[in-house]
């Protein structure tokens, strides 16, 4: 494909780009300003896997649509060649960050009712994942963002849902390290959506105490 890179300032589609809102291995976010809302679009990187990577994001997107707290496709960019932009909500942080910035901050607790209701809206936004079929299998912070002022959540980066077509899955989810649960950590099956219900745990964990329930340190 005719791979174009982007900067601050270049116009895609109807939106004008600003600042650099993530950098992942398959694409990078940017942030639009341009439109009566903000705006994040995800843009591939040079290589045809980051390309069906976000083509297949954006399907899944688009059958999760509905819910409050799965980050929404707000509109899709097709550029040359059929390379696509997924236009999304723009959030203003992620889950870590605001843990990383509690932590610094000296407070080692989040005030429990406050914990309580952004885990109510990530078990939600899973339980819609989940009765739409799909499982997440990369839940961790970094993949939770958060607007602090309205404590409004939204599940994200749904490169790694898996589609549940039967009452188990053939291979285990690659969830990440400390996130993964232990049926697929030793390989034992049945790898099912009950599955990721360890990484809620986890983060539920890491949400209430403000660190990881397993150091990476100690894979």
């Amino acid at each position: 494909p005719n791979y174009k890179s982007f900067r601050k300032g270049d116009v895609l589609g109807a939106y004008t780009l600003g600042k650099v809102l993530g950098d992942g291995r398959f694409g990078i976010v940017m942030e639009s300003v341009s439109q009566h809302q903000p705006v994040a679009i995800k843009i591939p990187r040079h290589f045809e896997e980051a390309v069906e990577s976000i083509q297949d994001q954006i399907k899944i997107m688009r059958v999760l649509h509905g819910s409050p707290y799965v980050l929404s496709l707000l509109d899709v960019i097709t550029g040359d060649q059929g390379i696509q932009y997924a236009v999304m909500e723009r959030m203003e942080t992620t889950m870590y960050t605001m843990l990383y910035e509690l932590s610094k901050e000296g407070m080692h607790r989040m005030d429990i009712p406050v914990a309580k209701h952004y885990i109510r809206q990530m078990m939600t936004g899973m339980a819609w994942m989940h009765d739409h079929c799909y499982s997440n299998s990369d839940l961790k912070p970094e993949n939770i963002l958060v607007n602090t002022q309205t404590r409004q959540l939204r599940l994200c980066d749904v490169g790694h849902a898996r589609h549940f077509t039967g009452t188990s899955f053939a291979d285990a989810p690659q969830t990440t390290q400390n996130y993964r649960a232990v049926e697929s950590i030793l390989n034992r099956r049945p790898f099912t959506l009950k599955t990721d219900m360890w990484s809620v745990a986890c983060v539920c964990y890491e949400i209430v105490n403000t660190y990881m329930l397993f150091d990476p340190e100690f894979e």
